[in-house]
Parts: C-alpha cells; structure tokens; sequence
C-alpha cells in the first residue's frame, strides 16, 4: 500500500539530488543513493518497501540542512527593477529570506528590510552582536504591525539561522528568473 502521508520524503530526496547533491558528506551521499535505489525499486514496483518514517525524518532534516543552496526564484528581474528596495543588496537579501518564509504585506516588509540593510551596510560582516541586534530590532519595530514585530526569541532565531548566513558571505546569495511558460 501507499504511504501518501509520507509524500514530502521523496520531494525533499528530488531537491537534494538537484541542489546539493555534490555539497553532501560522504556518508550523506551514501544514504541519499540508498534512498533514490529504494524509491525507484518501489515506483518501478519491484519493491514493497517504501521509505520508512525514520528515512522520511532524515530526508528532510538534510534537506534542511542543505536548502540554502537552491537559488530564490523570481518572476521579474531585480537588477532591472528600480525601488528602494533593489538597490540596497543587504535589504534585497532580508527582504527575499523574509518572504520566502513569511505571509505578510509587502510595504511593511520593504520598508523594514530597507531599514535593516541601511544599518548593516555600515559595517562589514562578520558583524558585531551589537549591530546585528540594532538591525532585528529596527526590522522588529517596523514590521510590528504584521504581527511579527515583537523582538522574540523565536525572530532573533530566525535572523541568526536563515538571513545572516547570507549577509555575512557564509551562504552564496543565488537566484534566478522564473522560466516563462
């Protein structure tokens, strides 16, 4: 029988064979070619044995892992687009993390990533603790009114694991247009 709850494992399998398949560890890479050999077994239905949960979980924490290497993917070209936005790089990058996790309005957004990149484009990374707290909270307060705006933990969490990696040059910023159809 067919797991569809355990769908996500196999999408998150494609994503690491297309975006970070030459990024992974040996023993990484190992278990990813097990992982494809099984699912293809099971597809080509040779085998009963779809991925267990466990495999699923594991699948996905890499995926995590690794996800910042598959490029944003944008329906316009940002280097020809003139808002403020787009010509601050540090403010381009928050504005695009941000909302490739978050729902909200995009006023608010653009004004809070502009305001945060202002901050830190005075400075070169790696940036002090000082600075990038200065940065969250300007972020913070202008996006207060989305609901997001509270200074938490859990915003401080998100900055320090999804944006910074990207400001500080430990991540390579990539994107690409979206293909026309």
């Amino acid at each position: 029988m067919r797991n569809v709850s355990c769908l996500q494992g196999p999408q998150d399998l494609a994503q690491i064979k297309k975006y970070a398949l030459n990024s992974l560890s040996e023993e990484e890479r190992l278990f990813v070619e097990a992982m494809d050999k099984k699912l293809k077994a099971y597809l080509r239905e040779e085998k009963d044995d779809f991925l267990t949960f466990e495999e699923v979980v594991r699948l996905r924490c890499l995926w995590l892992k690794y996800q910042h290497l598959k490029p944003f993917i944008f329906p316009f070209d940002p280097q020809k687009k003139i808002p403020k936005i787009y010509r601050n790089r540090k403010a381009f990058i928050i504005w695009t993390v941000w909302r490739s996790y978050h729902l909200l309005g995009e006023e608010d957004l653009e004004k809070a990533s502009l305001e945060a990149g202002n901050i830190l484009s005075e400075f070169q990374p790696p940036y002090p603790a000082e600075v990038k707290e200065k940065a969250v909270r300007r972020f913070a307060v202008i996006m207060e009114n989305t609901g997001y705006g509270c200074l938490t933990d859990l915003l401080i969490s998100f900055w320090k694991e999804k944006i910074f990696p990207y400001l500080e040059g430990i991540w390579e910023f990539k994107w690409k247009l979206k293909p026309n159809r």
